[in-house]
């Protein structure tokens, strides 16, 4: 209640959308370190090259990601032991998606069919079947929704 009479008595909007978004004119972060995204954003990619999930942080960070599960992934072979469950792969971090690499988002005034097909993403991850999110996709039935494409416009400029 405090909330709605709060936004009513202020033009710009209510205080706690500014304190939730952040003002219009400072960049998107980072989720994870909270540098400027439009620096160098990245997307995290399936086995056959497609996002796996809509999130967005830094290059630095997802290589990260990635260093991280092979690190596990290298203890786990040193030890031997078939008590211990193998690791699980590299996932999103914030939404625990599994994939394969990182890839910069490119420029789409540069090299605009990379940025269409980096900024697909899949809305139904699981596939309808449970199988690879991959596995339906192609060239022909990728589709950039306005959310995605407004998305990856916001990581890439300043």
């Amino acid at each position: 209640a405090q909330w709605k009479a709060r936004s009513s008595n202020s033009s710009e909007g209510p205080p706690l959308l500014t304190l939730e978004c952040g003002p219009g004119d400072q960049p998107v972060e980072c989720s994870v370190c909270f540098d400027p995204l439009h620096v160098n954003p990245a997307v995290f990619v399936g086995d056959a090259g497609y996002r796996v999930c809509g999130h967005f942080m830094c290059l630095n960070c997802a290589e990260h990601v990635l260093d991280e599960a092979s690190d596990r992934m290298r203890a786990w072979r040193a030890r031997r032991d078939p008590r211990i469950h193998k690791p699980q792969g590299p996932v999103c971090p914030l939404c625990r998606a599994p994939f394969s690499s990182a890839v910069r988002l490119t420029d789409p005034t540069v090299d605009p069919r990379s940025f269409f097909h980096l900024a697909c993403v899949p809305e139904d991850r699981t596939g309808g079947g449970g199988g690879d999110p991959d596995a339906e996709r192609s060239p022909e039935t990728l589709a950039l929704t306005e959310r995605h494409a407004m998305g990856a416009l916001t990581a890439l400029l300043p």
